[in-house]
């Protein structure tokens, strides 16, 4: 509507506009100019893009279209596997291939396996996204995997290396006390308790061993027969100083034929381990039993 032929004020310019806003027919120049300011309106920025979106991903990510190929991808994925077009030409592992393509087929995966033609162990998860599509985010284990290795490889040489002192200690201690020789009674009793702990020490240096060919899968049991009440009665006679500091009593309740079909090392451990734990956490003055049954 026009103003009299003179141009209007701002009061009356905003009457103007509220009057045909209520009357639904919003000026076409307004539209205009608030399409123009719309994305000023939203924060000055526009939505995040495919490639802003990707970088974000905590891991190498890449966008995965039918055949694995690879159709965008972040930094970090680009200094993992390059610049191939597909999963294979960057990997050559037809495992991950397998995870991509059940990946595209709908179905969410993640497993860890390795690259070796890039000398790489990575954690791989792929989800399936719309319009045949995935994501798949890789993650770098290498550094984790390898220090792993030199903690292994540590520990089954240091093991090796306990065990030849270890043996010559106790050869000698065998000696001094089944060798026909005349020892006080004190010196007996301190002979006694080194070979007590070298013992100790023989069965760490094995459980170390053990350890590494655990992590290896390596190990193996050795089952056998095991009488039940002598494992018992060595396994307590470790933790008597132990116990006699906090006045705890430990005894044994396992008939003198009770047998078991068990490794008998690996066994001992579970025991060591149950007693040592009774042992740290029984109140003083208190008592702490080993009690077998069953046939004998």
């Amino acid at each position: 509507m026009a103003l009299f032929g003179r141009r209007p004020t701002l009061a009356e310019a905003v009457e103007l506009v509220r009057a045909e806003l209520r009357a639904g027919n919003p000026p076409p120049e307004l539209i205009e100019e608030l399409r123009r300011r719309e994305p000023l309106i939203s924060g000055g920025r526009e939505p995040p893009g495919l490639q802003e979106m990707l970088e974000a991903v905590p891991g190498a990510a890449a966008l995965l279209e039918v055949g694995g190929r690879m159709v965008a991808r972040n930094q970090r994925m680009e200094q993992l596997l390059g610049t191939a077009g597909t999963v294979l030409e960057a990997t050559r592992s037809t495992e991950l291939v397998d995870l991509c393509g059940r990946g595209l087929a709908g179905w969410p995966h993640r497993r860890e396996l390795a690259l070796p033609a890039l000398d790489l162990q990575v954690e791989a998860q792929v989800a399936p996204l719309s319009h045949a599509r995935a994501l798949l985010v890789l993650r770098d284990l290498t550094p984790e995997r390898s220090a792993d290795r030199v903690r292994r490889d540590f520990i089954a040489n240091a093991s090796h290396e306990l065990r030849t002192p270890v043996t010559a200690i106790r050869g000698a201690v065998e000696t001094l006390l089944e060798g026909g020789l005349e020892l006080p009674a004190q010196a007996r009793s301190f002979v006694e308790m080194i070979a007590r702990h070298t013992d100790r020490l023989m069965r760490l240096t094995d459980d170390l061993l053990d350890l590494s060919k655990l992590e290896t899968g390596a190990w193996k049991p050795s089952p056998g027969p095991v009488q039940l009440a002598p494992l018992a009665a060595s396994v307590l006679e470790l933790f008597r100083e132990r116990a006699a500091e906090k006045q705890i009593a430990l005894d044994a309740d396992v008939p003198e034929r009770l047998r078991a079909n068990a490794d008998r090392r690996a066994l001992e451990q579970i025991l060591v381990n149950l007693l040592d734990n009774a042992v740290k956490f029984t109140p003083p003055w208190w008592r702490c039993s080993a009690t077998g049954w069953g046939p004998a």
